[in-house]
């Protein structure tokens, strides 16, 4: 079969290097979850192709949040294992946390960024488990350093080691 085009998915391809002879290449598709299975299943169904010809084995999604039934739904129909990525433009962009293989929950890269919990209405910290706003101190960031920056976004710091074996807070 011919090669499918990247352009249409609004993807990037990454060819392998020299160093990696003989490997396909990645294909960086540029969505979130929300999106990432009809685009795709859209542009299979028009050019008569089935997802497994792809050869697609993860997909990263972030930009807007997803449901545990939206990352089923994503995973059987492009037949891929599906990771959440936190990130926002102000702090950094992608790569704030991500989800590791036990997908419960999102590694906070703290060796960059210090994480709070708070209650938005009494601006105290929440313990562990208990839900609130994220706040973000960056520790690397250098030019435009944020000191205790309220993202507005609600979950809960889950402290302890996780079964992959990283001991990071997660959210």
């Amino acid at each position: 079969a011919e090669p499918l085009d990247a352009e249409p998915l609004d993807a990037d391809p990454i060819e392998p290097g020299p160093r990696q002879a003989g490997r396909q290449g990645t294909l960086h598709l540029k969505t979130d979850g929300q999106k990432a299975g009809q685009k795709l299943e859209a542009i299979m169904e028009e050019t008569g192709r089935d997802p497994q010809e792809l050869n697609l084995s993860t997909g990263i999604f972030g930009a807007e949040p997803w449901s545990e039934n939206l990352r089923r739904d994503i995973e059987t129909r492009l037949k891929i294992e599906a990771f959440d990525n936190y990130g926002l433009s102000e702090i950094i962009g992608p790569g704030v946390a991500f989800e590791c293989g036990a997908h419960a929950g999102l590694h906070v890269n703290e060796d960059h960024f210090i994480l709070e919990v708070i209650d938005p209405e009494t601006l105290e910290e929440k313990p562990a488990g208990e839900p609130g706003e994220l706040v973000f101190t960056t520790i690397t960031k250098q030019g435009f350093p944020l000191v205790r920056y309220r993202t507005g976004d609600i979950s809960a710091r889950i402290i302890g080691d996780c079964s992959c074996g990283r001991t990071t807070a997660r959210i």
